[in-house]
């Protein structure tokens, strides 16, 4: 069975659509209680512009005064590097100007009036090869030399 029908057997929609044109995916957020954010477009000045438009169209189409829940997939990497344990309370500071835009986006969606925003952080989401997301790649290179780097801070050397 191919990924699709999987996703759809159990109530998953993958939706094709752009971003930043809400016309383009809104036929579907109009039908469903949840949307599952995991799309980031580097190519803007703010790789969150787009988020933040699929947060407000969900809003938007939300009916009857019940919010609709949107999730958003972030990443562990937010988190300082430090050898100690972390969880949801741990402060975060961010290291690098995309982190401090993640962290900030983190909390548009936790505070957002218009939708019931959750933030969940994997420990590594994954794409394609030459997909700009794809750190195991630049890990498994480094691997490779015996550096892998996160935050600027050699884990193996």
């Amino acid at each position: 069975m191919c990924l699709g029908k999987h996703l759809i057997s159990h109530e998953v929609i993958p939706v094709v659509g752009e971003l930043s044109k809400p016309d383009t995916y809104h036929e579907v957020l109009d039908k469903v209680t949840y949307v599952i954010d995991n799309a980031l477009d580097f190519t803007s000045q703010d790789p969150f512009t787009s988020n933040k438009i699929l947060v407000e169209a969900t809003a938007k189409s939300a009916t009857h005064q019940v919010a609709k829940t949107y999730i958003y997939t972030s990443g562990i990497l937010v988190y300082t590097h430090s050898e100690d344990v972390r969880d949801e309370n741990t402060s975060l500071h961010g290291d690098f100007p995309f982190f401090e835009g993640r962290i900030a986006f983190e909390q548009y969606v936790r505070c957002h009036t218009g939708v019931r925003g959750l933030v969940i952080r994997p420990g590594f989401v994954y794409g394609g090869s030459s997909g700009a997301g794809n750190l195991l790649t630049t890990f498994f290179e480094n691997g490779k030399k015996e550096k892998i780097v996160i935050n600027s801070k050699a884990l193996i050397s």
